[in-house]
């Protein structure tokens, strides 16, 4: 009878703090996870989730500043389309010229001779 009042105990500790062992919390800095351009796969989806971001962000910068975004929405929107399509080429271009329109586009790497 005692190795059962023990075993019962036992399962109900185990159960009452499984709950506690496997909480997972968020960080308290207000930091957010997100993707990061990887200049080595330019085409990656997380490199592209990060472009795409980036290009909102510029765009609502440039319009709070008063700049005419039309162009570089017009080219996020195809962007965003041509990834949801699976053309990752497509949608690289398409930010890059989004960036261009701003005149925000990142530099690239000149060309060696």
């Amino acid at each position: 009878m005692s190795c059962r009042i023990v075993l019962a105990a036992a399962v109900l500790a185990f159960f009452a703090f499984l709950p506690v062992g496997f909480a997972q919390t968020a960080a308290e800095n207000g930091t957010a996870l997100a993707p990061t351009r990887n200049p080595e796969h330019p085409t990656s989806s997380e490199s592209l989730a990060a472009q795409a971001q980036d290009l909102t962000r510029k765009i609502q910068e440039a319009r709070a500043q008063g700049r005419d975004t039309s162009t570089a929405v017009s080219e996020q929107a195809k962007g965003e389309q041509a990834m949801q399509s699976g053309n990752s080429q497509e949608a690289l271009r398409h930010f890059e010229a989004g960036e261009q329109a701003l005149g925000m586009a990142e530099p690239q790497s000149a060309p060696a001779h």
